[in-house]
């Protein structure tokens, strides 16, 4: 009838992929989209239009807005991170990390938080440069910031998560928390608690 739509057919203005990254911006009004297809995409969450678009690695796995909304960032399975202008997708920079990117998030202040094989990096965006490296054994796997920006939260494949202090010397951990599988994703509330998910669903403080 007239009121179907054939099979297969895109509606205009909408992207209609099977997606491999998507992640909500701040606010929630915008939603990007790492595809399969190769394409990178920011979309608008009500309509579903597309705002911006540009090719990108069909193998990236991770996405990550900025607080602000104003800067994106994505990783594969590689050694690169890639960041770009959350509006224009125009790239801003590009990260060599010296082997395999398992993680990214922002901070609070706009800096890039890499974990992966190596060292885990504190990056600097807009001076090009990092900021600070520190030594983690072993191999990390997710990291989150607390909202002031005081805590970062490092998951390591020992199945334990531990809070760097950036205002603290070495020892650089204030704290480790065991967990029962590999912390996949987790956030830190504002009173410092730590909620873990991949793991068993617990809270730590």
């Amino acid at each position: 009838s007239a009121g179907r739509r054939r099979a297969g057919r895109r509606p205009r203005g909408r992207a209609v992929v099977r997606d491999v990254s998507i992640e909500v911006g701040p606010g929630g009004e915008r939603v990007a989209t790492a595809s399969k297809d190769g394409r990178l995409r920011v979309l608008d969450a009500a309509s579903g239009k597309v705002l911006a678009e540009v090719a990108c690695p069909s193998s990236l796995i991770a996405l990550a807005f900025s607080p602000d909304g104003t800067r994106l960032a994505g990783f594969d399975k590689g050694e690169e991170v890639r960041a770009w202008d959350a509006a224009s997708l125009l790239t801003v920079g590009r990260i060599a990390y010296p082997g395999e990117v398992e993680g990214a998030a922002f901070a609070p202040d706009g800096r890039l938080g890499i974990v992966g094989e190596a060292s885990s990096w504190l990056w600097d965006l807009a001076a090009g440069k990092l900021a600070r490296d520190i030594t983690a054994a072993p191999r990390m796997k997710s990291i989150a910031f607390s909202p002031d920006g005081k805590l970062m939260a490092l998951g390591g494949e020992d199945r334990r998560i531990r809070l760097v202090d950036h205002g603290r010397g070495r020892p650089p951990y204030t704290s480790i928390l065991p967990t029962r599988l590999l912390p996949r994703r987790h956030a830190v509330t504002p009173c410092y608690e730590v909620e873990s998910s991949g793991t068993n669903g617990a809270v730590y403080s």
